[in-house]
C-alpha cells in the first residue's frame, strides 16, 4: 500500500449542537479535537486537510489546508464532496475520511480498510458492535464522479450513497473498549478523555510485562509448546495501559495482529494454541501432583485448570 496514494481528510463541518457548539475546539487532553484528529490522519497519510463549512469552525492555529464544504449540499456528504476536490487537487487514487470527534481510532484503521476494498467496491466502511460509521471509510477517488447525481437525486446520506456505489463493511470489535465511539456531548467527551498518566515505575513496568509476553509469542511462533495467542492478549493489555502507541502497533503488526483480531472478533482461538495451552496445563498438575503432598492443593488447581482448559477448548478455531 502506498501512503502517496491516499490523502486523508478530517470532517469538521458539523454544528455540534449537543456539545454546545464549537466542538472541533474543545479540549481533549493537553490538545484539541481536531488537533489530536489531525495527528491521527498523519499516520496514515503525509497529506492532510481539514474540511469545514466556514474557517472560524478550525479556529486559528490548525496546522493543514482547511477546504469549504459546500453549503447546498446536507450534512456530512458535504465534507465529503469537498474530500474528494482535494483528492484530485492531489492526484490521490484513495481518500481516508474520518470525523473530528472519534479520539480512539484504531492504528490498523487505514491497512484494514485498504485490504478490504476489493475490485467493484468503491468505498470501505469501518464498523464496530454492529454499527455502521459512514464517516470512517476509504474511498476510490473515482466514486466522486457519482456523487452529483446522487445529490441530485434528493438524497444526502452517506449510507446510502455507499451502499449505491458498493459498500464493503470491515468489523472491528466494540469490547471491552469501542475505538470508533464518538464525542457528541461534553459528557460523552469527559468519559473519552485520556486517562491520567501514570508513575514513571508503573509505565516501565508495563512496558517490561509487554516486551517479555511478545518475546514469549514470538518464540511460541517457532515452539509448538508456547501459544502465541495468550502471551499476545497479555502484551496488549499491558502495552494498553503503559504503551499505548505499542498497542497500536502490535494490532497493526503484519505477524502478530491478525492473532488478536482473531480473538477481538470472534473470540477465536488457533488450534495450536489450544493444544499448547491444555499440554502445558497438564504438564505443570503433574508436576505438582508428583512435588506437593496436600490433596486439596492438588485437587484445587486441578479443577481450576479443568476449567480453563474447557473454556479455552470451547473457544471457536481461528
Amino acid at each position: 500500500m502506498d501512503p502517496h496514494a491516499t490523502v486523508a481528510v478530517v470532517l469538521a463541518g458539523g454544528e455540534g449542537r449537543r456539545m454546545g457548539g464549537a466542538k472541533p475546539l474543545r479540549r481533549y487532553g493537553r490538545a484539541t479535537l481536531l488537533a489530536h484528529a489531525l495527528t491521527l490522519a498523519r499516520r496514515w497519510s503525509p497529506r492532510v486537510a481539514v474540511a469545514v463549512r466556514e474557517p472560524s469552525q478550525a479556529g486559528e492555529e490548525v496546522d493543514a489546508p482547511l477546504i469549504l464544504d459546500d453549503p447546498a449540499v446536507p450534512g456530512p456528504a458535504a465534507g465529503l464532496a469537498a474530500a474528494f476536490g482535494f483528492a484530485r487537487s492531489q492526484g490521490a487514487t484513495r481518500l481516508l475520511i474520518l470525523p473530528c470527534d472519534t479520539p480512539r481510532l484504531p492504528a490498523d484503521l487505514l491497512a484494514r480498510l485498504d485490504a478490504a476494498l476489493v475490485p467493484g467496491a468503491a468505498v470501505a466502511v469501518a464498523s464496530s458492535g454492529g454499527v455502521l460509521h459512514p464517516v470512517c471509510a476509504l474511498w476510490r477517488v473515482e466514486a466522486a464522479e457519482r456523487l452529483p447525481a446522487y445529490l441530485a437525486s434528493g438524497r444526502a446520506s452517506l449510507r446510502g450513497f455507499a451502499a449505491d456505489c458498493g459498500m464493503v463493511e470491515v468489523e472491528w470489535p466494540a469490547e471491552p473498549e469501542d475505538p470508533f465511539a464518538g464525542a457528541n456531548t461534553p459528557e460523552e467527551l469527559t468519559a473519552l478523555q485520556p486517562r491520567p498518566a501514570l508513575r514513571r515505575r508503573h509505565v516501565l513496568f508495563y512496558r517490561a510485562l509487554g516486551g517479555a509476553a511478545v518475546g514469549l509469542a514470538a518464540a511460541g511462533v517457532f515452539l509448538p509448546l508456547l501459544p502465541t495467542t495468550p502471551f499476545l492478549l497479555v502484551a496488549l493489555w499491558a502495552f494498553a495501559r503503559g504503551a499505548p502507541e505499542l498497542a497500536d502497533k502490535l494490532r497493526a503488526h503484519p505477524k502478530y495482529g491478525p492473532y488478536i483480531r482473531h480473538w477481538e472478533d470472534r473470540r477465536a482461538i488457533p488450534p495450536k494454541a489450544k493444544a499448547a495451552s491444555v499440554v502445558m496445563m497438564s504438564a505443570s498438575w503433574t508436576g505438582l501432583a508428583l512435588t506437593t503432598h496436600s490433596v486439596w492443593t492438588v485437587g484445587g488447581v486441578g479443577v481450576v485448570m479443568v476449567a480453563v482448559a474447557g473454556y479455552v477448548l470451547t473457544r471457536p478455531s481461528a
